[in-house]
C-alpha cells in the first residue's frame, strides 16, 4: 500500500486541471497517481488541494 503525504498549507490552494504540471506535481506531493486526484476532484466536487487530499485520506482509510 502507498503512503500518503498530505499537504497543509493553512490556506485554500486549487489544481488547475488545464495545466499538466500542475496535475504532475500535485501527484507528486501528494504520492498519488494524476488519475487518482481527477478521481477525487470528480467525487468531492471540487478542485481545492485541502478537499483532494481529505477525500484521499478517507478513501485510503477503506
Amino acid at each position: 500500500m502507498k503512503k500518503l503525504i498530505f499537504f497543509d498549507g493553512g490556506k485554500e490552494t486549487f489544481i488547475d486541471f488545464s495545466q499538466e504540471r500542475e496535475l504532475v506535481y500535485w501527484s507528486t506531493v501528494l504520492n498519488v497517481k494524476p488519475e487518482s486526484i481527477k478521481s477525487a476532484a470528480r467525487a468531492c466536487c471540487s478542485n481545492e488541494v485541502s478537499q483532494i487530499t481529505a477525500y484521499l485520506k478517507q478513501s485510503n482509510r477503506k
